[in-house]
């Protein structure tokens, strides 16, 4: 199954990539942004960097969390892209556009209308599909996706399996992992051949998709967890613009919303 997915990717992705691109592929690895970053630092990097593996057994989540995944079933990859080569430039609000790339890509592929978490989580009807890791390396935006498509949530730690679906399940039935794959590749490429110009217009469309805004939520800051009104996204930046009791408005550009 794991080297069958890897040839379905193979054959969706690579045509996609053509010369200014390059495929990595894992049967199992820690990382896929690890495999991005160690190419990134050979010095040998195409401007597009695409690494996918069918076991990921140290995926990273936020703040250091384990991403868990069933090998061969879900999405592990990540996506380098040269910010010179594409002239697109550097920006706090990435990671809510790399969102609604991926939901772009899933409803395209799989019929799934997912949602969107502040700040980098993907939803369906309450429950978690996925999630977002972006970091920057030598010119290089990579983003490392988590999603789950075929696992079955039940077969995960019950803690998890409480918050967290898959597409398949949503959807009804098995998914095609690499054309989800290379649904995802396009919708990135895309958008960087374009240089970022339609960040605007994905914003306000994070707006559309969010289960944040609008509502009460529970916000782990560095200062700690604090209970705060959710009230719109900063479009320039990213942030989330709160309001606590007193009607006093913050602005919240590290945290997690923990419901």
């Amino acid at each position: 199954m794991e080297a069958d997915l890897l040839v379905a990717v193979a054959r969706e992705v690579e045509p996609l990539l053509g010369d200014e691109g390059r495929l990595l592929s894992a049967p199992a690895c820690p990382s896929t942004n690890d495999l991005v970053r160690d190419y990134v630092h050979s010095g040998q990097a195409p401007p597009a960097v695409v690494a996918v593996t069918a076991d990921q057994t140290g995926g990273r989540g936020r703040r250091g969390r384990q991403w868990l995944q069933q090998p061969g079933k879900d999405i592990a990859c990540s996506l380098g892209f040269q910010l010179e080569h594409y002239g697109y430039a550097l920006s706090t609000r990435f990671p809510l556009i790399a969102g609604v790339l991926i939901a772009h890509a899933a409803e395209k592929t799989c019929g799934v209308p997912l949602r969107l978490k502040w700040p980098n989580d993907l939803m369906y009807e309450g429950k978690k599909t996925g999630g977002i890791l972006v970091v920057s390396f030598r010119g290089y935006l990579i983003t490392g996706i988590g999603v789950n498509v075929n696992s079955r949530p039940e077969l995960f730690p019950a803690e998890v399996a409480q918050r967290a679906t898959s597409l398949s399940v949503v959807a009804g039935r098995e998914l095609p992992l690499g054309e989800l794959i290379a649904a995802i590749v396009r919708e990135f490429l895309g958008f960087f051949e374009g240089g970022g110009a339609t960040e605007p217009s994905l914003m306000d469309e994070w707006v559309r998709r969010s289960v944040t805004l609008g509502r009460r939520v529970k916000l782990s800051l560095e200062e700690g967890i604090r209970e705060l009104n959710a009230l719109d996204i900063n479009r320039a930046t990213g942030e989330l613009i709160c309001e606590d009791d007193s009607g006093n408005r913050l602005s919240v550009s590290l945290g997690e919303v923990m419901d």
